[in-house]
């Protein structure tokens, strides 16, 4: 009888995190797809990749066609320079590539072609802010009131009392609203802070500090820990692997392991070790870059400002309705004249009318709502919340729609071990899991993976034994060996890794029972988009070995025995499922944006009681059938409970798409892939109900 093959269920299911021994959510396609947010295995492939055809995953929906820009090509002549991007082989060592870099020449050619690696997204200085609210339709009211008021002589005076306050009142308006505005144009300036500075860029054969504005596709730059990394990119040769934290554009809850010819984004933060990325894109075209160009494109005008515009709006032109009444009036009706008014000069006429104007419309209004407000402000601080923008109090008074990101906001954006989730074999405890778990993790520097095990045992049991030799996760064999001597002196090989390998390893050919239960477990788990990790011993009879390379040979004919299953997730805050249900009871309906996998968000989503309808990114790369008319897209994204895969771009559509059916929308949430909707939002500030940092 034919084997079950472990891979064909679990390759699927994996998205190699972190160091690729955890088995995650299930991909339904490895082909990248437009549109498609890259999953792991297109971003990181668990060992070393396939060839240049893996290294450009569709970004932001778009998919560059390939080009290659070493100094032995020539530059493109026609079509869109930045349409082009980078295509190596990441196996070459070829000199090109990382023995001479680009040469400057070449480098000024190309930054002619590309221009900067950088995204000056068009923003409208302060000064015009101030001047186009003066020219409002009731400031220029006011100001021409008070010209009238000093310009126009009665009974041989001059009202300089009149003049001043117009012109006072005039000026608060303007002041109070720009000052209560000026907050929510901060976005773009605070994402722009978080890009690098320099870099070590290879030009004619070394390194050498560039400013990043100067990169251009086909540099190659050296990456070090806790560096921003500048470009969009791949990572080649000669190192082997690096550590990367993407949890702030992509909701990635792990820092994750590159490999060659695995894609680096623009924006992401070196975690741990360094070597070599060649740029690929660069500008507007990044991953960071397009993020910018979004938020340039997300002005809102709030709530609170649009029902006061709208108000003032309405008493302003009644108010000058009435005044142009008022003028014909007492020019033309016989009656008025009669009565010794029609003698009154055309100025005085003017002055009346506009003194009318001046005392109908809402100079004043602005200030009052401040007034409001900020007393609103003082006993929501008492709270310990901090209000940023005051007109965020009554736009959170009346939200219809929560948006949040799931990593970090509504989770903890931290990887724990989870006991419930732990399946033991026969004659072994969930403590012996994590014990061997532990042993076959390092305590030196530990990955994500390793340090939620060690935060997890007990470290007195663990002291127990001795690490005689230990040998790291490797993506080939998807798995991390240690042997262990106890205080008795009993020498154990423990290996742990992704959930399919260790199976792999225990089930005795033939054994099709066993291989059928361990094989539902591992899908039951990716389903539900858990983490994975399998942890297996064997017994190894001569207590003189102490390296893994005998103990392999002496041992190679003894069985392994499991010992178990690891889960790892990314457990919701502690007060998040409250939060939400009591948001629910005001009537607010709550929809999670991640970039997650589906089964990750799903699983998720059932945590916290938010529904089981999870959408795909694939709504956005091609609308189904029945949903191809606007009006039905937005009553398909109103009816879901989240959407999981998304990018920067498609939670700017979301938002955008919910305010257009005319509901009022909230987004929280802490990464740069959120910026672009949560200023796109009606009512928009982090962390507005997870806790962390509760900031309206």
């Amino acid at each position: 009888m034919e084997e079950p093959n472990f891979h064909a269920s679990e390759e699927a299911a994996t998205g190699d995190a972190a160091n690729g021994q955890l088995g995650s959510g299930i991909v339904q396609n490895d082909q990248p797809q437009l549109g498609d947010a890259p999953n792991k295995k297109q971003r990181d492939t668990g060992g070393e990749p396939e060839g240049p055809k893996n290294l450009s995953p569709p970004l932001f929906g778009q998919q560059a066609p390939v080009e290659e820009l070493h100094p032995q090509h020539p530059l493109p002549s026609t079509g869109d320079a930045h349409d082009a991007v980078v295509c190596v082989n990441p196996e070459n060592n070829s000199e090109d590539i990382s023995d001479t870099g680009l040469s400057s020449a070449r480098a000024e050619e190309l930054l002619a072609v590309y221009g900067p690696n950088a995204v000056k997204a068009k923003q409208i200085p302060e000064w015009k802010k101030v001047v186009q609210r003066y020219l409002r339709v009731t400031p220029i009211l006011l100001l021409i009131a008070s010209l009238l008021s000093v310009s126009v002589e009665v009974d041989g005076s001059r009202d300089w009392l009149s003049f001043g306050l117009l012109l006072f009142l005039c000026n608060v308006m303007v002041w109070a609203d720009y000052l209560g505005e000026r907050s929510a144009s901060d976005a773009i300036s605070a994402v722009e802070k978080l890009a690098a500075v320099e870099c070590s860029v290879k030009r004619d054969g070394s390194y050498g500090p560039i400013n990043v504005v100067d990169l251009v596709p086909g540099d190659v730059i050296w990456l070090k820990a806790g560096m921003v990394v500048p470009a969009d990119g791949v990572f080649v040769p000669p190192q082997k692997h690096i550590c990367v934290d993407e949890s702030a554009l992509t909701g990635e809850s792990l820092p994750i392991k590159k490999f060659r010819g695995s894609e680096l984004l623009s924006g992401s933060v070196v975690q741990r070790g360094e070597g070599a990325m060649l740029v690929q894109r660069t500008g507007v075209h990044s991953f960071y870059g397009k993020t910018i160009a979004l938020l340039a494109r997300a002005e809102s005008k709030g709530h609170l400002r649009t029902i006061l515009d709208a108000a003032a709006k309405v008493l302003t032109w009644t108010a000058v309705g009435f005044a142009v009444f008022l003028i014909f009036w007492e020019r033309f009706h016989p009656v008025w004249r009669e009565n010794s008014h029609g003698d009154a000069s055309v100025g005085i006429l003017f002055k009346r009318a506009f003194t009318l104007i001046a005392a109908v419309i809402p100079a004043a209004m602005p200030v009052v709502t401040t007034t409001v407000l900020a007393v609103g402000a003082v006993a929501i601080s008492k709270e310990h919340a901090v209000v940023s923008r005051l007109s965020a109090i009554e736009e959170a008074a009346g939200v219809e729609i929560l948006c949040t990101d799931k990593t970090g906001t509504l989770t903890l954006n931290l990887l724990s071990l989870s006991r419930d989730e732990i399946c033991t074999e026969a004659g072994f405890t969930p403590d012996q899991v994590l014990l061997y778990a532990s042993l076959a993790a390092t305590l030196t520097d530990p990955d994500a993976l390793d340090a939620a095990i060690n935060a997890a045992v007990d470290m007195g049991e663990r002291q127990q034994f001795e690490v005689l030799d230990y040998t790291p996760f490797n993506p080939v064999d998807k798995r991390a060996d240690s042997i262990v001597r106890s205080k008795t002196g009993e020498v154990t090989l423990v290996t742990k890794g992704a959930p399919h390998v260790i199976s792999e390893l225990v089930c005795a050919p033939g054994d099709t029972a066993t291989q059928q239960r361990l094989r539902a477990i591992i899908e039951e788990k990716a389903r539900r988009g858990l983490r994975t990790l399998g942890v297996a011993i064997k017994p190894v009879d001569n207590d003189a070995i102490t390296k893994l390379d005998e103990a392999s040979e002496i041992c190679n004919k003894t069985a392994w025995t499991l010992v178990g299953f690891l889960s790892l997730l990314d457990p919701p805050r502690p007060d998040t499922k409250d939060t939400l249900e009591r948001s629910k009871g005001m009537g607010i309906s709550v929809k999670m944006l991640t970039g997650d996998q589906q089964a990750i968000a799903a699983e998720t989503a059932r945590l916290l009681g938010l529904g089981d309808n999870i959408s795909g990114p694939e709504i956005f790369r091609s609308r189904p059938k029945g949903l191809e008319s606007d009006l039905a897209f937005r009553e398909y994204i109103s009816s879901v409970d989240g959407f999981s895969g998304v990018y920067p771009e498609h939670k700017f559509e979301i938002v955008d798409n919910l305010q257009q059916g005319g509901c009022l929308v909230a987004m929280t949430g802490d990464g740069v892939n959120d910026a672009p909707a949560l200023k796109r939002a009606t009512f928009y500030d982090p962390f507005v109900l997870v806790g962390l940092r509760r900031d309206f």
